[in-house]
């Protein structure tokens, strides 16, 4: 959802779509104008923080979220982390597989 710069008057037209849907639960058809009724539908978003030209959202749109923030991990809690994650998958393998996590870990991280 981080969007480039705001248009000449403020708006980030994709993303008042979503606000539009999700605030209305509809839409308007383009060829008739017609009221579409959307169901059974559930909005996943992501987004960095606000930098190199990407912007936060509007307060209008962010209010029919539920936000969670993820601190920054140092290299050693990443490498932690894909460890236990990679341990975990591979245990059910072949324990070759499962001599190989930590390597495969280390790898993760530089690449990550």
């Amino acid at each position: 959802m981080g969007m480039p710069a705001r248009e000449k008057y403020g708006a980030q037209p994709p993303l008042e779509l979503i606000r539009t849907l999700m605030g209305a639960g509809s839409l308007y058809d383009l060829k008739d104008t017609s009221l579409k009724k959307v169901v059974g539908t559930v909005v996943v978003a992501a987004m960095g923080l606000p930098a190199g030209g990407r912007t936060l959202p509007s307060n209008r749109l962010l209010r029919h979220f539920s936000l969670i923030s993820l601190p920054e991990l140092s290299g050693e809690m990443l490498l932690h982390v894909f460890s236990q994650i990679l341990s975990s998958g591979m245990s059910r393998n072949d324990p070759i597989w499962a001599r190989q996590a930590a390597g495969m870990a280390a790898l993760s991280v530089a690449l990550f």
